[in-house]
């Protein structure tokens, strides 16, 4: 196997020599060390350490070119490994001792003896029982194992664990008779043989150093394989300690780490040279500097570039804006610059437009000079003065407006420079001056921007889709091979909407357009090569290279995870401290707090971003994943160190991996009863691993398996002695068992389970894991022997009932007294802790802990706890023994004195004041605990979450804790008032009696709250201020369920729903809203609004926006929804006249959807030539109780007007279910539209109608407008069903039409006449029982997607038709059927592009044979599925003759039993069987190869 050379070796091996230093030389190591008599030989280490720190420092930024220079570093760094593991080996004993009282296990105690005998005194405070006086102890019963000891426990024989020759030792000069055993030649000539000597003049005197070593590598090789075994079968038994072994153990690495530093000092001087500056970043790359011209045609990104004109263009009256765009790398931020810089609006607004390309070169004279050539015609080369610079800078730029572009800024440069360098643009005589900022970092753009950053993510698929094509291509109208079209649609989706990612593929698959080329570019995603200079990932490693090499690792190690895992932040921030990637620079800094600072520094340069939980937290942790993209980075990158196995197609693992993860849920598959199927190929895949786990030290195991993989798993894995991160989904019931016997609990610092459910208490004697610092075991409970978590960090455990025997495992609460250290405790089933065991567990002297979760009876139900809440007793004396407690509740006793034990429990449990975060569930008890209340005993709180205590009446004044930010109760059902500071969340489910919240200053709340979240409290009178949302710094508001306001929801990604809740419920009180306006509602706090939904309120009459529309005239181009993107309004009785202004004030809205808008009965679609003096016009304030009467009022506000300035921006429009709703206006109707993609309109009988026109040539109805087609979910267009002919026109209108579906359910349509969609790509024709003709079809070139459903009358025309149209549908590429004799039109036989065919619900149970040659006819078929066909029982015989096939599914056919007899094809790559016959599903499964791989899933 080739050796791997890790291109950050220079940087790994200094970060390990800083790792291994840092451990040896604190205090209390190097006190231990010198106790136990390793001083000298770590001395001798340390010494090597520091040579190779020297070295690399010597050879820095050769190791790039140099490859024997490169592969020699290699070599250190495994050796630097090795010692780590070796010094944190040593690190584990020094716990032990500290554990044990100055004990430590020896490794040459015999089986039958007890281990205080076989101790080593390592600091004088061992009992010396069972060895000679402790005047006369000398090093020489190190050399000894007793065999045979007196009644009184003193030795009386020994054995020389040398020669193992027995010497009797029993007298009072034993000491000397071992001495002089040592020193006879029999012994010697033994020890010469094994290659030891030993140190007679430290023998006698009793020295601290024990025997040295001079080991040969064979030997050594075969000592360090016993003792690996050893430390195998010993994993959760007491740890050998043998001096002896170190010292030859740390001689031999201190011997190779000399050796190695030789050659490396040996090469640095050979090969090429370093450069002069080998940390220069590469982000100052002159390749990589801009301009202000746009490179090629642009794609997308029109509403953020219409934000930023407004923005810009608007300018402020109280100085410069300064625009953030900020994004990762490739997303497209210069190229929206450059369209922002070059648009005609920005061109005659702006005097001057000035483009810089920062990049990391932040030299402030240059910058001046480059600002000064776009401004001025002289030139200012031999000015180096920046004061004149500037002077002459703001003579140019004074009454002037300018445009500055700062494009591509690395450095993160403070206010004082960043002020410097703009002065000119900041002072007094400018002229409402804009400055653009393009970066890739978070901080910079939060830094310097004036507004809100633009944050630019992934490209819609539609525009991403024209930009990959004009990439692929060369023109975005390319009619490429069919075939091209889809290896490229395959392509693109790997490529997650990046534009970069887009360009890079582009290059490559440009260079030959055939199938061959671009398959091997998509097998092997030749795009994500390193080696591209411009490609996209040459462009993320630019931010990653910026990375210092600690992050670079806690980067890197997550790239074992799966695609969008979801991260909760401590537990990324704990892994990253059990590797030891996290460390402190002073003794001040907490850990947890470092590792917080690093994620938000990968934060800051996206490679995790933030996101919603998929499954909310019991301590409400933000969640982070890795994007897609940066996920393929991270994989690419982390090759040599990180490896994931996944499928049975995996690549070789390296042996110098150490992180590893098992994905299995892409082999392992369930049967119609849940069953998991046994995979013997991955199991063999399992076995090959062998030796190569050696190394590991994360270890990830995610998915389902069965026994026969686990039994494997632990015959392989049981070889990673080195492990520190342990994360695994444990669906075996013999989990513990392998972590009872073969996990090494030296290194271990990280346990995290996943048990199924499980709530038995986890079987692993705990004790001797002294490195564990976090252990997440869900909702099991913990073995008893836990006195050795002297590390621990974070806990979560549950009590265990007092109702078993004295042997049964369970945690103790005294177990809490040592763990000096947590940072995060959470103990569930506190009915089981008496008060005396609360305070034994001494939280108050926990300084660092930080996180509490206090639970008590968590699981009984509503019913479960309203009958435990009776003062009877359950069961009498006589069943008491007999009985069983309830989820661990001790029903013999009564409620009183259930809620007198919590009271005394919850108050033993005081914690420190540091603490930060609380969580108290299920207490039962009516009062607060007196330090709860008290004003200095837990003033640091941060975040109080209280729940289920359901019998708690009186909380204390909350506005004692100045730093609380978060405050959440649920489910407390008899507190009537609460009293809270200014927060910025707040919190309040399911209070039934809550009737007041109060807070001193309603004003700062009202301004800082962030969350607002309050349901099921209908009795409480809002506290914040009347209007919703309170703030313009909300992120995320739902209410639900409260008497005096509507239901709403609303969230950080820009979305608010009013009248329903995030499920859609509704209530009262959206029934009865019947306005919306300033008093109930904050409209100019919506300004980042991009989705209004207004659903269920059906008395709401109109929503005003009169206070500010005022504000609009007066300014002359704000808008109250500057940002909408999409507004629903449904279910209301909102007039046509409201609705109308609220869409004037919504200038870039792409989708509109009304319906069961009863009050709007006309549709006006505006003409560009309406004047727009009307625009901020508002209707007459009539308010619902006294309607205007007069026709002339109401005909105005039932009318819908479509603003003109809609016209270019809205692409999907959709009109339900409104009865009366007619259409007005001239002949143009839709067509106005330049940008409408789609259009829905059901149920609107009226609008039909008033859209028909009289065809005066053949007497039937002809219309125009555009359909669309939904793939999620139908959209279904009804008409009147006398229609008879439908024509979409007039001609050219409706170019850019792309998707249209047509159902009409019974209706009489006979014509469809399409020649106007010339750009339709999708067509989807459903229950037209008479439709006859598809008039035009011929003209629709570029159809890709064609389904036909319930039309029996098509297969003729179709038939006809293609008899006279050569080639049609060229590009058709999909096509779904439900009827056989498709096929056998000439129609489909040319189909010769069609690469996936779908046959849905034909009636047939089998294909005749003309059907069948015409199937096997259509040989560029790759993807074919059959679905629902109930009485399909043969498959065609002819499947093996379709050459191209990769993909077969079968889904819901039930009555096929067998594949044909000829077989499937031998190009099928993927065969999916869902809800079938099990006859047909056993036949499938044993067809699974590495080739073919085989789903089969039964729906339960």
């Amino acid at each position: 196997m080739m050796e791997a050379v890790d291109p950050a070796v220079e940087a790994a091996v200094l970060w390990l020599v800083e790792t291994i230093l840092g451990v040896l030389f604190s205090d209390k190591m190097q006190a231990w060390i010198r106790q136990v008599g390793l001083a000298d030989e770590i001395e001798g280490l340390k010494s090597e350490i520091e040579r190779a720190e020297a070295a690399v420092a010597a050879v820095k930024g050769r190791a790039t070119e140099n490859k024997p220079l490169a592969r020699s570093l290699g070599r250190l760094k495994e050796l630097l490994y090795n010692a780590d593991d070796m010094v944190d080996e040593l690190d584990y004993y020094r716990l032990q001792h500290q554990v044990e009282g100055g004990t430590i296990a020896w490794a040459n105690q015999s089986q039958d003896t007890d281990a205080i005998d076989g101790a080593q005194l390592v600091d004088g405070t061992r009992d010396n029982s069972g060895i000679p006086d402790r005047k006369k102890r000398s090093k020489a019963w190190e050399e000894f194992r007793v065999t045979e000891k007196h009644a009184d426990g003193k030795p009386k024989k020994a054995e020389c664990i040398h020669c193992h020759t027995a010497v009797r030792c029993e007298s009072s000069n034993g000491t000397s008779v071992l001495r002089n055993h040592l020193k006879s030649d029999s012994c010697k000539r033994k020890r010469a043989a094994n290659g030891q000597t030993t140190n007679h003049s430290s023998v006698a005197d009793g020295a601290q150093n024990g025997a040295t070593a001079e080991t040969h590598d064979s030997n050594s090789r075969k000592r360090m394989r016993i003792d690996e075994v050893s430390v195998h079968n010993m994993a959760a038994k007491a740890q050998p300690w043998s001096k002896n072994d170190f010292c030859n153990r740390i001689q031999q690495t201190s011997r190779q780490l000399q050796e190695a530093v030789s050659e490396v000092e040996k090469l640095y001087g050979s090969g090429s040279v370093a450069s002069s500056n080998p940390c220069q970043s590469t982000a100052a790359d002159p390749c990589r500097r801009t301009s202000s011209l746009v490179q090629c045609n642009m794609y997308g990104r029109v509403a953020e570039k219409n934000s930023i004109l407004q923005l810009i263009t608007e300018g402020t009256s109280d100085g410069v804006l300064i625009l953030p765009i900020v994004g990762i790398a490739g997303i497209g931020k210069t190229a929206l610059a450059q369209l922002v810089y070059n648009d005609p609006i920005v061109k005659s607004q702006f005097d001057h437009r000035i483009w810089i390309w920062v990049s990391n070169n932040s030299d402030i004279v240059r910058l001046t000079i480059e600002m000064l050539d776009f401004v001025s015609q002289e030139k200012h080369e031999g000015i180096s003065s920046l004061a004149k610079l500037q002077e002459i800078l703001v003579s140019h730029v004074a009454s002037k407006r300018c445009l500055l572009i700062l494009d591509d800024v690395w450095d993160d440069m403070d206010d004082h420079t960043w002020n410097k360098l703009l002065a000119p643009m900041l002072s007094d005589n400018t002229k409402r001056n804009a400055i653009l900022v393009t970066t890739r970092k978070l901080s910079i753009a939060n830094a310097t921007g004036t507004v809100e950053p633009i944050k630019l993510g992934a490209m819609q698929n539609a525009e991403f889709s024209l930009l990959f094509k004009s990439c692929a291509f060369g023109d975005d109208n390319h009619e490429g091979h069919p075939s091209l079209n889809i290896i490229g649609r395959q392509i693109a989706d790997k490529l997650y909407g990046n534009p970069l990612a887009a360009e890079t593929a582009g290059i490559l698959l440009r260079a030959q357009l055939t199938v061959d080329h671009w398959s091997n570019i998509l097998k092997n995603e030749k795009w994500k090569s390193l080696h591209l200079s411009r490609g996209l990932m040459s462009a993320l490693k630019l931010s990653y290279d910026e990375l210092p090499y600690y992050l670079q690792k806690c980067f890197l190690c997550c790239s074992i995870f799966p695609q969008n895992h979801q991260f909760p932040s401590n537990e990324l921030i704990n892994i990253w401290i059990s590797q030891g990637f996290v460390k402190c620079s002073h003794s001040t800094e907490r850990l947890e707090d470092v590792g917080w600072e690093y994620l938000t520094d990968l934060v800051n340069l996206f490679f995790f971003e933030q996101v919603e939980a998929e499954e909310p937290s019991t301590d409400d942790q933000p969640c982070y994943v890795m994007p897609d993209l940066v996920h393929d980075f991270a994989r690419l990158v982390s090759r040599t160190e990180c490896a994931v196995i996944d499928d049975l197609e995996c690549n070789e693992m390296l042996p110098t991996i150490r992180h590893l993860s098992l994905l299995t849920d892409s082999v392992y598959h369930e049967d119609k009863h849940g069953n998991v199927l046994r995979n013997m190929r991955f199991e063999e895949k399992m076995r090959c691993l062998g030796t190569l786990v050696r190394k590991l030290r994360s270890l990830v195991l995610i998915g389902k398996y069965d026994s026969f993989f686990f039994q494997y798993f632990q015959d392989v894995f049981h070889k990673a002695p080195n492990l520190r991160v342990l994360q695994i989904s444990a669906t075996h019931a013999d989990f513990d068992l392998f972590l009872h016997n073969l996990v090494c609990s030296t290194h271990l610092r990280y346990v995290k389970l996943k048990r199924n459910g499980s709530r038995e208490a986890l079987a692993i004697p705990l004790s001797r894991f002294y490195h564990l610092q976090v252990i997440d075991i869900g909702n099991s409970a913990l073995s008893n022997d836990m006195n050795g978590l002297v590390s621990m960090h974070h806990l979560v455990v549950e009590k265990g009932t007092h109702f078993t025997d004295q042997h049964s495992i369970c945690f103790e609460m005294a177990h809490l007294q040592m763990m000096s250290e947590l940072v995060q405790l959470g103990v569930h089933q506190l009915q089981n802790v008496n008060g005396a065991e609360a305070c034994g567990a001494k939280l108050r002297d926990k300084q660092h802990l930080e996180k509490l979760h206090l639970s008590w009876n968590h699981s009984l139900s509503d019913d479960e706890y309203d009958s435990y809440t009776s003062s009877e007793r359950y069961i009498d004396a006589e069943a008491e023994e007999e009985s069983q407690p309830m989820n661990g509740v001790n029903n013999s006793i009564t409620f009183e004195q259930f809620t007198d034990a919590a009271r005394e429990v919850l108050q033993g449990l005081e914690p420190n004041r540091n603490l930060k975060h609380l969580r108290i569930s299920g207490y039962s008890a009516a009062t607060s605990p007196n330090w709860l209340s008290s004003i200095v005993s837990v003033t640091c709180l941060q975040t109080l979450h209280l729940e289920d205590c359901r019998e708690w009446q009186v909380l204390p004044s909350l506005e004692m804790l100045p730093f609380l930010t978060k405050l959440e109760l649920r489910n407390m059902g008899k507190v009537t008032e609460v009293s809270i500071p200014s927060l910025e969340e707040l919190v309040l489910i399911n209070m039934p009696k809550l009737e007041r919240c109060s807070c001193n200053s309603v004003r700062n709340l009202n301004s800082s709250l962030r969350v607002l979240v309050i349901e099921e409290c209908h009795e409480l009178k809002l506290i914040v201020s009347n209007s919703l949302p309170p703030s313009s710094s909300a992120c995320k508001l739902s209410i639900a369920r409260i008497s005096t306001v509507p239901t709403m929801h609303g969230s950080s990604n820009g979305k608010l729903t009013i009248g329903a809740d995030s499920r859609g419920n509704h209530d009262g009180g959206s029934m009865e809203l019947m306005k919306l306006d300033e008093n109930n509602f904050s409209f100019h706090n919506l300004r980042v609004l991009t989705h209004l939904i207004i659903a269920f309120c059906e008395n709401l009459v109109f929503v005003s926006l009169e206070e500010h529309t005022h504000v609009v005239s007066a300014a002359g181009t704000l808008n109250a929804f500057p940002t909408l993107k999409r507004l629903i309004i449904a279910y209301s009785r909102i007039s046509g006249e409201w609705l109308s202004v609220m869409l004037r004030h919504a200038p870039f809205l792409e989708e509109l959807e009304f319906a069961r808008c009863d009050q709007i009965s006309g549709l006006l679609i505006e003409g560009r030539e309406i004047c727009l003096s009307n625009h901020n016009s508002i209707p007459r304030s009539s308010s619902p109780g006294r309607p205007d009467d007069t026709s002339t009022s109401s005909s105005r506000e039932s009318l819908l007007h479509i603003p003109s300035n809609l016209l270019s921006s809205l692409k999907k429009m959709s009109i339900k279910r409104c009865q009366e709703l007619a259409f007005q206006g001239n002949k143009e109707g839709f067509s106005a539209f330049t940008s409408l993609e789609e259009l829905e309109i059901w149920d609107c009988p009226k609008l039909i109608s008033s859209l028909v026109l009289k065809d005066e040539n053949s007497g039937h109805a002809n219309q125009r407008r555009r359909l669309s087609y939904s793939p999620g979910e139908p959209d279904i267009v009804e008409f009147e069903s006398s229609l008879a002919k439908l024509q979409l026109y007039p001609r050219g209108s409706l170019n850019c039409l792309k998707k249209l579906e047509i159902g009409f359910g019974g209706s009489d349509l006979e014509y469809l006449v399409l020649d106007s969609c010339t750009a339709l790509e999708e067509l989807v024709i459903k229950c037209c029982d008479r439709l006859t003709a598809l008039e035009g079809i011929e003209s629709l070139r570029g159809l890709r997607y064609l389904e036909v459903y319930s039309c029996p009358r098509l297969p003729l025309f179709l038939e006809r038709l293609s008899r006279q149209v050569e080639g049609l549908f060229p590009r058709l590429d999909r096509l779904r059927i439900d009827d056989y004799s498709y096929l056998t039109t000439s129609f489909c036989m040319h189909l010769s592009s069609l690469q996936r065919l779908e046959i849905s619900g034909i009636e047939a149970a089998g294909s005749t044979a003309e059907q069948e040659i015409a199937l096997q006819l259509l040989t560029s078929l790759q993807y074919l599925r059959f679905k629902c066909c109930w009485n399909l029982t043969d498959l065609p015989v002819g499947l093996r003759s379709l050459t191209s096939l990769k993909r077969l599914e079968i889904d819901g056919c039930g009555g096929i039993s067998r594949l044909p007899e000829k077989g499937l094809p031998p190009s099928l790559e993927e065969l999916v069987i869902v809800d079938c016959s099990q006859e047909l599903a056993e036949q499938c499964r044993g067809l699974a190869t590495s080739m073919l791989k085989v789903k089969i899933e039964f729906d339960t």
